[in-house]
C-alpha cells in the first residue's frame, strides 16, 4: 500500500529511499547541533587569535629593531670610511 504525500513524496512499505534521506537528514541535523554546544571550536579560534596577535607584535618589533640597526651600521659603515 502506498500513499501520496502533501509534498509529492511516496510513502509505503516498498519506499525504503525516503526511510535513508529522512535518516540521513537527523543525523546531518544532530551532527549540526552536536557542533554547535561544542567548545572546542570557539577555544581554537581564541587561540588562532591570540597567535596572529603575537605575530603581529613580532613582526612591529623586528621591523622597528631592523630600522635602528640600519642606522647603526651606517653610522659604523661611515666612520670607518673616513678612518680609511
Amino acid at each position: 500500500m502506498e500513499f501520496q504525500s502533501g509534498n509529492g513524496l511516496i510513502l509505503g512499505a516498498g519506499n525504503g529511499n525516503y526511510r535513508k534521506r529522512r535518516g540521513s537528514i537527523m543525523k546531518l541535523l544532530q551532527s549540526i547541533q552536536k557542533f554547535a554546544r561544542e567548545e572546542d571550536g570557539v577555544t581554537a579560534i581564541e587561540y588562532g587569535l591570540i597567535a596572529a596577535l603575537i605575530a603581529v607584535t613580532i613582526i612591529v618589533s623586528v621591523t622597528s629593531v631592523g630600522q635602528n640597526l640600519i642606522g647603526v651600521f651606517t653610522a659604523i659603515s661611515t666612520a670607518l670610511a673616513g678612518a680609511l
